[in-house]
């Protein structure tokens, strides 16, 4: 999936995503969201040579499916 995003990214230069994280209200549940939004970010900069410009992440609780991860373009 990350590749695909990559891809996207890569053919469209101007597009600037958000990598969205729904963690559950604990604290715990929110540092492992921020961790793994992090980690996926640091894949596409470092793997996919990604501008870390172009990428933001943001865990909202409560916003969507608990523990699940999307990706919109800004």
């Amino acid at each position: 999936m990350l590749a695909t995003v990559a891809a996207k990214l890569k053919a469209n230069p101007n597009c600037m995503i958000t990598i969205y994280g729904y963690p559950e209200a604990s604290k715990k549940s929110q540092a492992n969201c921020q961790k793994r939004l992090e980690l996926i970010k640091i894949y596409l900069i470092e793997k996919e040579n990604i501008s870390a410009d172009r990428i933001t992440t943001n865990c909202e609780v409560g916003a969507g499916d608990k523990n699940s991860v999307d990706i919109k373009c800004n």
